[in-house]
Formats: structure tokens, sequence, C-alpha cells
């Protein structure tokens, strides 16, 4: 049996070990806490940015159907452009439904 020198030594002993164990397990939290939070961030930010660049396109289509049914001869605010846009739209969306029934896996 350790003398009194010796448990003093095994206690300082077992409490450094107990006080680094703490440690990595806060460090070990503290990072997960840093690493979710910094996910939740950027999926909150990719959301943001496919957002915006649907939007974008949605509006490039728009304009160019407009465009296109003016050329065809459908004055821009007449009932006959919009018809024309949106003969459009349902090609453009027959057409989607194309590629992706046709598309491979």
């Amino acid at each position: 049996m350790p003398n009194a020198e010796g448990r003093r030594e095994m206690k300082l002993a077992w409490n450094v070990a107990h006080r680094r164990r703490r440690e990595a397990a806060f460090s070990f939290c503290a990072v997960s806490v840093i690493a979710l939070a910094g996910l939740g961030l950027s999926a909150i930010f990719w959301r943001q940015v496919v957002w915006e660049a649907n939007a974008t396109i949605a509006q490039q289509i728009d304009y160019e159907d407009g465009v296109l049914c003016a050329k065809f001869g459908f004055p821009q605010g007449t009932e006959k452009h919009l018809a024309c846009k949106l003969d459009l739209l349902d090609l453009r969306r027959d057409d989607e439904k194309l590629v992706a029934a046709n598309s491979l896996p």
C-alpha cells in the first residue's frame, strides 16, 4: 500500500487525467456545435443562392417569351400577346417533361 506521499501523487494524477478528459469532452462539444452551426448557415446560404438563380432564370424566360411573341406580331399588353406567352410556357413545360421522361436516372 502506497504511503501518504504516493497517495497524494496518485490523487493528483487522477485529478489531472479527469480534468483533461473533461477538457477533451468540452472541446469535442464546442467543435461539434461550431460545425453544426456552420452547416446550418451554409444550407441557408445555398438555399438563397438556388432561389435567386431560379428567379433569374424565370425572369429571363419571361423576357425571351415576350420578345418572341412581339416578333410573331402580337403587341405587348394585348390578350394575344399574353396567350402567346402562355402557349410558349406550355411548350417549355412539355419539353421539360419529355426530357425528364427520356433521361437516364
